[in-house]
């Protein structure tokens, strides 16, 4: 459970849910959110060599995340497994399903 803000790419050098909250900090250069108390508290985090004391913190870090929602997603990209034969033009295209050039059949 390290995949906090769907940054897989970035945790999994070190699998380390520390480098995605970084991401959602004042610790990123321009950074679209900032607040203060998080920063430090993932400042702290990174100081801390008990595993399960770090653990513990990266948790407490999350949910305080959760109650301040940095980010909200306003796209649900829906995933095909099966298609009918009455659906013509079934296509993917690089950002997914070409819903467009589907027609249906009667």
């Amino acid at each position: 459970g390290y995949d906090g803000f769907s940054l897989l790419w970035n945790n999994e050098p070190m699998r380390d849910v520390a480098r995605s909250l970084e991401y959602y900090s004042c610790l990123r250069p321009r950074a679209f959110f900032c607040d203060a108390a998080i920063t430090e508290a993932i400042r702290e985090s990174g100081r801390i060599s008990d595993p399960a004391e770090r653990e513990k913190a990266l948790q407490d870090i999350m949910a305080r995340m959760q109650n301040l929602a940095p980010a909200l997603w306003l796209v649900s990209l829906p995933i095909v497994t099966a298609a009918s034969p009455a659906v013509n033009n079934v296509m993917f295209g690089p950002s997914g399903l070409a819903f467009e050039a589907m027609s249906v059949t009667q």
